[in-house]
This record gives C-alpha cells, structure tokens and sequence, in this order.
C-alpha cells in the first residue's frame, strides 16, 4: 500500500508540474508581448530623441557631420569604417533652425 500512496502522490506532482509549466510559459508568452509593445511604444519617440540629448553640442556636430543624430545601429554598422559623412542640404538646415526657434522661443 504505501507503493501506491508514493506513485499516486509522485503522479499528482508531476500533473502540478505540468500545470505549472503551461502557466509559467503563458506568464512568460504574456510578459514579452507587453515588453515588445512597450518597446515599440518606446521606438515612437525616436524621432524626438534630439529634445532630451544632455549635449546640443554634440546634436550640432552630428546634424552638421550627417544631417540626423547617429543611432546606435548606424554606429555599430560602420565601426570600422566611420559614418560616412551627409551634410544636411540648405533646406534641412533652414528647417533645423526654424524648429529650434519655435521649441526655444515659444
């Protein structure tokens, strides 16, 4: 008798953990669903990224290097060659300074 109160009692575990697995792997399924949104959410404000940089000297430099600011990827990707360079044309230029007037003068 008590070789079928074990496997009956090692059987119940084993059918808790299997319950337990399909809950944690829901759990995780839901988890990176929501930090994928929250990621892309995030990726929204890209373009804005020029607002909060700690340096506009270095906005500065990198507009008037590559007409954008460097992303990381962009970075990365040319390593060892450097970023080539893309002056910004005199419309981008005008438009950079018309922006920085209405956001710093309004």
């Amino acid at each position: 008798m008590t070789y079928l109160f074990l496997v009956s009692i090692s059987q119940n575990d084993v059918e808790d953990m299997l319950d337990l697995s399909e809950m944690r792997q829901d759990m995780m399924d839901r988890v990176t669903g929501i930090m994928n949104k929250a990621n892309e959410y995030r990726s929204s404000f890209d373009a804005y990224a020029y607002l909060w940089l700690d340096d506009r000297n270095e906005f500065m430099r990198q507009f008037l290097l590559y007409n954008h600011v460097l992303t990381a990827e962009e970075i990365e990707a040319h390593a060892e060659e450097g970023v080539p360079e893309n002056p910004p044309t005199l419309a981008q230029f005008k438009e950079q300074v018309l922006h920085k007037i209405n956001y710093y003068c309004a």
